[in-house]
Formats: C-alpha cells, sequence, structure tokens
C-alpha cells in the first residue's frame, strides 16, 4: 500500500512537470519574434510559414497572427507659457541725475488746496500759507476731478497768477446731473485769474476748464464745455477763439492738450467720448489757423501728454504695444513731431499712475509705475527714471505704500510726489534722500 501511495505521488508530481514545461514553450512559440534593436520584427504576417510537417509527428498547430491597427492619438494640449522667473529689479545707487551745480538746492513753492482754501508751503521755510478762501470770496466752489472739472487751477510760468477752475456745484452727484444739461441749469465751469500779488480774483472765461499756460504766461489753452473744442484766450485782450473743433452732435472732445515750448504750436488727443476718454493726436497751429495734423491714430488710444522741451517728441500713454504678461500694461509712448515716427519705450511695467514728465534737459523721463513682472498678490506703484530713447530704466522706489504723480522740481534734482495716505513727499536725485513736505495731502498740486 506504501509503494502504490510513493507511485502515485511521484506520477501526479511528474505530470505537474510536464504541464509547466509545455505551458513555457507553448509561450515561447506564441512570442512574436525581437528584432536585435528589441522592437518587433516587421515581417508582414502573409510572410509567416508554418513549421514543416514531419512524418509521424503530430499534426502542428499553425498560430493565428492578427495584425492590429494602431489608436490614433489624441491631438495634443496647447502648452500654456510658463510664469516668467522674475528677478526683482533692484533699487539704483545715487546719484540718479547730473545737476549743474549751484542748482540742486535752489527752493521753490508748493500751491495745494484744502477744500476750497488755496494754501502754499515753501522749501524754505516749510511753514503754510493761506492765499485765498474761494468760497468765501465768491459764491462758487474750487473745481476738482469729483465734480468733473479736472484740474482746479494752474500757476503761470512766472509765478505771479493762478488760473483757477470755479464751478456751481461741489458735489459729484451734482456734477453728473448738469454736465451736459445745458444752460438752462446755469453756469458749469468758468476759468478765474488770482493775482497772487495783489489777490485780485477775475472772471476770464466761462463754459471752460482744464487750464494749460502758454510757455510766454501770454495766453491760457481750455477745453469748452459747450463745443467740447480746443480755446486759447489771450490775457492781455480776453479774446478767446477755438482752433481745435470736434463735430456737432458728436461725442468727441478735445483733451489731454499740451503747448510747444516755443508757443506756436499744440498737441491735442481727439477722444472718442463718452468714458472712453482716449483717441488720436493731433497738432495744431495756434496763430497760423492751418488745418490740424494727425499724427497718431485713434486706435492707438492715447492719453496724457507731454511735450519736450526740446521740441521734437511727444510722450503719450497707451495701452497698445508689446507685453510678456496676460493683463494689458499702459505704456509710454513717444512721437516724432515732425516724422510721426511712434517708438514704444516701456513693455511690462504700467506707467497708469500719473502723467509721464520730461527732466528739464529732456535726457530723462520721470513716471510712477508698476512692474507687471513682480506683481503677486498686489499691484506695488513706485518711482521710476526711464532714458529719452528708452534704453535705460532706474528704479528709484521699492515700497509697499504707492507712490503718485512725480513732479520735477525747478532745478530738476529733485521729485515731488504724492505717497498714498502720508502726503507729499520730496526725493532727492543727488543723495537717494526723501523727505515728507506735506502731511495728509490727497488733491493735485503744482510747483513753481
Amino acid at each position: 500500500m506504501r509503494n502504490t501511495t510513493k507511485w502515485f505521488q511521484g506520477a501526479v508530481s511528474a505530470g505537474i512537470v510536464v504541464v509547466l514545461v509545455v505551458g513555457v514553450l507553448f509561450t515561447l512559440w506564441r512570442r512574436p519574434v525581437s528584432s536585435p534593436t528589441g522592437q518587433e520584427n516587421p515581417t508582414p504576417a502573409a510572410q509567416v510559414q508554418a513549421p514543416e510537417q514531419i512524418a509521424g509527428a503530430p499534426p502542428t498547430l499553425t498560430p493565428h497572427i492578427v495584425v492590429v491597427s494602431p489608436l490614433p492619438s489624441p491631438p495634443p494640449f496647447p502648452t500654456p507659457l510658463p510664469t516668467p522667473v522674475v528677478t526683482r529689479m533692484p533699487v539704483a545707487a545715487p546719484p540718479f541725475v547730473a545737476v549743474p551745480a549751484g542748482e540742486a538746492n535752489r527752493p521753490y513753492t508748493i500751491f495745494f488746496r484744502d477744500g476750497n482754501l488755496i494754501k502754499t508751503i515753501d522749501t524754505v521755510d516749510s511753514a503754510e500759507k493761506s492765499i485765498v478762501d474761494i468760497r468765501a470770496k465768491t459764491s462758487l466752489f474750487l473745481g476738482s476731478r469729483e465734480s468733473s472739472a479736472g484740474l482746479w487751477g494752474a500757476i503761470s510760468p512766472d509765478g505771479q497768477r493762478l488760473a483757477l477752475v470755479l464751478t456751481d456745484f461741489a458735489t459729484a452727484d451734482e456734477a453728473r446731473q448738469t454736465i451736459h444739461a445745458g444752460p438752462a441749469k446755469g453756469q458749469q465751469f468758468r476759468i478765474y485769474l488770482l493775482d497772487l500779488t495783489t489777490g485780485e480774483l477775475r472772471l476770464l472765461v466761462e463754459n471752460a476748464r482744464r487750464p494749460v499756460w502758454s510757455p510766454d504766461g501770454g495766453r491760457l489753452a481750455f477745453q469748452n464745455t459747450k463745443t467740447w473744442g480746443l480755446g486759447v484766450v489771450d490775457l492781455a485782450t480776453g479774446a478767446a477763439e477755438e482752433i481745435f473743433s470736434v463735430e456737432a452732435g458728436s461725442e468727441h472732445q478735445a483733451d489731454w492738450f499740451t503747448w510747444s515750448p516755443d508757443g506756436k504750436r499744440m498737441a491735442v488727443v481727439k477722444t472718442w467720448g463718452g468714458i472712453a476718454n482716449s483717441g488720436g493726436i493731433w497738432i495744431v497751429e495756434v496763430e497760423k489757423g492751418a488745418e490740424a495734423r494727425q499724427i497718431v491714430d485713434m486706435g492707438m488710444n492715447a492719453v496724457l501728454l507731454e511735450w519736450s522741451p526740446d521740441g521734437a517728441e511727444i510722450l503719450f500713454l497707451s495701452d497698445r504695444g508689446d507685453r510678456s504678461t496676460p493683463e494689458r500694461p499702459t505704456n509710454i509712448w513717444s512721437v516724432n513731431v515732425e516724422t510721426g515716427a511712434e517708438q514704444q519705450l516701456t513693455k511690462d511695467i504700467s506707467a497708469s499712475a500719473g502723467v509721464p514728465v520730461w527732466s528739464p534737459d529732456s535726457k530723462w523721463i520721470a513716471f510712477a509705475g508698476t512692474n507687471m513682472l513682480e506683481a503677486k498678490e498686489y499691484y506695488q506703484y513706485d518711482l521710476w527714471l526711464l532714458s529719452s530713447n528708452g534704453n535705460m530704466l532706474i528704479r528709484l522706489t521699492d515700497d509697499p505704500i504707492t507712490d503718485l504723480n512725480p513732479t520735477w522740481t525747478p532745478s530738476g534734482a529733485g521729485l515731488v510726489f504724492n505717497k498714498e495716505e502720508q502726503g507729499l513727499w520730496e526725493l532727492d536725485l543727488i543723495s537717494g534722500a526723501t523727505k515728507q513736505l506735506v502731511p495728509k495731502i490727497t488733491s493735485y498740486w503744482f510747483l513753481h
């Protein structure tokens, strides 16, 4: 009995071995033949021959080879552009500009407003002085951006007179209700002249806002709030004429105008109108009465013009141009006055925090803007200097507190600017030092 059991166990074991060997051989026989490179043999299925039949051997099974066409590859998904890795641009080391000897410390006066009260502060003694209380002197209000007046005033080139925009209404709501209501609602805007020596305040021109002095101080440009054209008034005679008109009944307006340094021409933007306060640029001959010449197309959406002191170029801002960011920055452009050749001066730095301003020697452009490639959770607005050809960019500040509206000091040795919620400050471009001039100021201001 024991022998029978051993024989049975041995037979089972031998059977298992035979089955395993046959399985392995069958698997190897079914495997496709591989090429030396490791790829499947490319021999077509029709050329595979069955093994030769051996006499007396059991019939050989011919493998059934199925050729399966490869599935089409799915179309590739667009690869998103990688986020640029940007090294934060450092603040440059002073001095930032060269200033003639003796000019760096030239004093100047700041004119600013406190409600309807106009004040000054002198950099010599830093003492505030009240010039005039408009509401107490007249029944009118000092204009403001909120009341659609734009700039509330402008200082004459000799520093002796102020052109002031006065209005019948005090609030933005009143302005919105009456700005396009016509004469039945009363006079909307008037420009008055304030003599800073005598204190005399007199009416210069009605239906007018946005005063801009000619370089010699003899004329004043303004926007006519009845026709929305560009007017000029002679201060000696009081005679006013419109030198650039827009189509009657259209929404176009003449805006963002600036004088040439010689006072013979003006550059003006013909805006699309409505909320689109941008457009193309025209050159107007002030005295000859020649037809205006367009130098920048309407599609450029130009705003905030600034004629260079040397007379060759006009700066403007535009949302057009090359960029590396999904957001569209406000770029600084220049246009040659004679040829109309345009040049984009900035890219990926949005200069949307004030008018870009030329240095007195036309070599530099100061502006407030944000480097959009550095932005993370918010856009930080700092002060910058840009060479007139756009080849050099200098960072002046790097501060989470927003810096706005830089203006050159009369000597060109410094910049005065608004620091958000911290008033008016000065940056010395020779030493790099900053100091507060006027605390808590938020309105427009100007220097002499």
